[in-house]
């Protein structure tokens, strides 16, 4: 009997801890992972009318927020961008606001954050920044590299390029492609740690 009861409370601890670890933030890269950084290219100084849009299909549901690799060249100010994710399929605007050059910071990513979208799996969004009549010398950039499947078409002002800007998009939902080989795994290491016991013993 007690064999059984200790056999049920592993069982049930394997559980909790694939769960806990399956079910929370995911970020999914629109961008080709395997690229160094040092390959990375940019998509100009985003100023004047400049406009950057990037299509991307949601892997995850639950999508709740963005985050976009930028670089400054060091610049700090005032000057204001403007962006909107909108979902494709019927225009619904998902978020929109302003974001300050002086909010970025240089070679790293700028977090947006959103209400989450618990159907968003499968849907195809577009991402748009553009500037709010910013000065020549005042923008920033965004980077870019090869895509990853799950990027669309990425046009800057108007024009289409065979790549995809360096953003992941999160999500906060139960995996439970990585609950199932995290089960499996600390399965494995059960059955490897009873084997050695009868071995050694």
């Amino acid at each position: 009997m007690k064999k059984i009861v200790k056999t049920i409370i592993m069982i049930l601890l394997m559980v909790a801890v694939g769960a806990v670890h399956a079910y929370g933030q995911w970020k999914q890269p629109v961008y080709d992972t395997t690229v160094d950084a040092a390959e990375y290219q940019n998509v100009g100084e985003i100023s004047g009318t400049a406009k950057i849009e990037q299509e991307f299909t949601a892997e995850y549901d639950g999508m709740n927020g963005l985050f976009v690799r930028t670089s400054t060249w060091g610049r700090v100010n005032d000057s204001k961008m403007t962006y909107e994710l909108v979902n494709i399929k019927d225009d619904s605007v998902i978020a929109e606001g302003v974001l300050k050059v002086s909010e970025v910071t240089d070679n790293d990513y700028k977090e947006i954050t959103f209400p989450e979208v618990k159907e968003s799996k499968g849907e195809e969004y577009r991402f748009t920044i553009a500037a709010d009549g910013i000065n020549n010398g005042e923008g920033i950039s965004i980077f870019t590299t090869k895509k990853a499947e799950s990027a669309e078409v990425l046009k800057v002002s108007g024009k289409e390029q065979d790549q995809a800007l360096v953003m992941k998009v999160q999500a906060k939902e139960f995996n439970w492609e990585d609950f199932i080989v995290l089960i499996g795994l600390q399965l494995y290491v059960v059955g490897f740690v009873k084997l050695l016991y009868r071995f050694l013993k």
